[in-house]
């Protein structure tokens, strides 16, 4: 930062609320902010505010660049509307938590809040912005504080000067990652700050946290939550990273008409990111996920695109590319084997990694350096607080688990896709991932299997008279309904929820319609189409909203069997359907096999 700038800010623009600071300090009889009265202070927070707001990116991880120079304004959740709220006095009154999840710019919008305060002719009060991961048993938050003070020249070991800084009204705090504090000093800071919050009524604090820390509970804070990234966003953003327009329309335009879900993924800084080096890297948005996350891989380890020569880079681990991925690939395998559903401590990683780098030959590393890589190289796994690692997005984990499955043996395959049978949840994504990069094994050994038992089971079921032994099975998957009407004049269908207990991973993927139709058929009929008695007696449980809510058994009670039969007939030719295919696929692939006898 340029000192001259710096200076204008000081005496210039912080001039007012600096007077009004020392002015008050001294008739407070405070001596720690005396030095605040010379002209000459601007030094110190040139150095401060420089600090905020320099530091490095993964977009330039191998040099310090200006937050000034590369932010995109955040957006912040109020009241349902996404809100620009740039300054401190933009935000509601009050204590607040700023929740945002991994990649989405927590701390980068509370730098640019701190120094937006410190830059702008507006300011209102003089923020002290700290960092939780900096807190140790032998640096409480109140001796960051002072230090934070002692760095722009006030004095604040003194207890009078500390007292006035904290109840004055005149300056804010600004606590970044929470999630991040190290679990020894949590509990003593959490307690530390809910005293700040009650002793000193004047004094604001802005928190920034992952969701679900433990300084949510605290009744002392209104928690906002960070907008996610939509396509209104892509081209400002894209331009902030210095992109040029024509590669910005590119981009755009291959996002959009790509059939994947990679759209569905861009809702952080980081994830949009992430897409532009894999276009970068291949000159288009992969068709579907698992090519993008197969370009994904290579792309953040060799940290080229086509422009620019590859670079070079040096692994903690000692691996090649190709080894670390399959070591990666093992690890997120192991992690979903034993339930992990995004993020692990430390521990357990170490645990893991153990286990999965005795299932590949060749990948002789240390854990810390196996984490260095996957951190610091790839960004696919990050820090999420002191003692947790986070994968970068649930479906990273989930695809290079798939991909493992993929290049394992015959017998292995064969083995984990009963597993899986066993438990379709936990595998849930894992398996649809399968079906496009393993779908002759898939078919083979999962889908079809599946789908016989299946079969089997509902064409037993469709022999009866009536639509309970089919409500009975349902309820015995745990498959869920609950559909919720209005009788007023007629009856309304409002709202249906349906979603999986322990279903049929194939089966499952056609459930959803068979029961919207219980919901459509309800939304369409008038009142004299229904059981009038088994309508009377629903009357007498609306709530003062003339709405009742009901599970498949009684919405079933409403519109009769024989149309919930007729949608279930559909529903088993569907599944049969999926038989054929499969069974035709398999023939077909097996075909070729017997080409080669002849």
């Amino acid at each position: 930062m340029d000192p001259i700038t710096v200076r204008a800010i000081s005496t210039v623009i912080l001039g007012p609320i600096v007077k009004s600071i020392a002015a008050g300090a001294t008739k407070a009889g405070v001596k720690g902010i005396a030095k605040w009265e010379q002209t000459k202070f601007h030094t110190k927070i040139q150095k401060k505010v420089s600090s905020i707001e320099s530091l490095k990116t993964f977009w330039s991880a191998d040099k310090l660049v200006m937050l000034h120079d590369f932010y995109y304004p955040s957006k912040i959740v109020i009241e349902g509307s996404r809100q620009h709220c740039q300054m401190i006095s933009d935000l509601p009154e009050g204590n607040l938590i700023i929740e945002g999840i991994v990649g989405q710019g927590k701390s980068i919008y509370l730098r640019h809040l701190a120094t937006s305060e410190i830059r702008s002719n507006q300011s209102h009060n003089f923020p002290i912005f700290i960092e939780f991961r900096t807190l140790s048993k032998k640096l409480d938050l109140e001796n960051a504080i002072k230090s934070y003070l002692d760095d722009v020249n006030i004095e604040g070991y003194d207890d009078a000067t500390f007292e006035y800084v904290m109840s004055s009204g005149k300056f804010i705090l600004l606590l970044d990652a929470f999630d991040e504090i190290d679990d020894e000093v949590t509990k003593d800071t959490y307690l530390q700050i809910e005293k700040y919050t009650e002793k000193y009524e004047s004094l604001r604090i802005l928190i920034t946290s992952r969701p679900s820390a433990e300084i949510q509970k605290s009744s002392k804070f209104k928690v906002l939550k960070l907008a996610s990234l939509n396509e209104t966003d892509y081209s400002p953003f894209l331009s902030k990273l210095g992109l040029s327009s024509v590669f910005i329309a590119e981009l755009k335009s291959s996002i959009k008409s790509s059939p994947s879900k990679i759209s569905e993924l861009i809702r952080t800084p980081l994830m949009l990111t992430l897409v532009v080096l894999a276009y970068r890297s291949v000159k288009e948005i992969p068709e579907n996920l698992p090519d993008f996350f197969e370009v994904l891989f290579k792309c953040v380890f060799s940290g080229h695109d086509n422009a620019k020569p590859y670079i070079n880079r040096t692994l903690a681990t000692n691996l090649s590319e190709k080894k670390l991925q399959e070591l990666f690939e093992v690890f997120c395998f192991v992690c979903i084997k034993n339930k992990i559903t995004r993020s692990l401590s430390t521990t357990n990683f170490d645990k893991y990694f153990d286990i999965a780098k005795k299932l590949l030959n060749g990948s002789e590393c240390e854990a810390q350096d196996f984490r260095h890589d996957m951190h610091k190289v790839a960004c696919l796994i990050l820090p999420d607080g002191f003692d947790t690692w986070v994968f970068l997005h649930k479906s990273v984990m989930e695809y290079y688990a798939a991909s493992f499955v993929k290049k394992s043996s015959e017998d292995f395959a064969i083995k984990f896709y009963g597993f899986a049978m066993r438990d379709p949840i936990s595998w849930m994504e894992v398996l649809t991932f399968l079906n496009y990069i393993d779908e002759y094994r898939f078919k083979k050994y999962y889908l079809l299997e599946e789908l016989n038992v299946v079969l089997t089971e509902l064409e037993a079921l469709d022999d009866s008279s009536t639509s309970l032994p089919l409500v009975d099975y349902f309820e015995s998957k745990k498959i869920q309904f609950s559909l919720t009407i209005r009788i007023e004049d007629q009856v309304t269908a409002v709202g249906a929820s349906f979603g999986p207990g322990e279903p049929r991973f194939c089966t499952w993927s056609n459930i959803p319609a068979l029961l919207l139709n219980v919901f459509r058929k309800v939304s369409v009929s008038a009142t004299a189409s229904f059981n009038i008695d088994y309508l009377d007696f629903l009357k007498k449980s609306l709530s003062e909203d003339n709405k009742v809510t009901l599970d498949l058994r009684k919405s079933l009670k409403l519109i009769g069997d024989s149309e919930f039969k007729k949608d279930f007939r559909v529903f088993v030719e569907q599944l049969k359907k999926k038989q054929s295919t499969a069974r035709e696929y398999i023939e077909l692939h097996e075909s070729r096999c017997s080409f080669l006898d002849t």
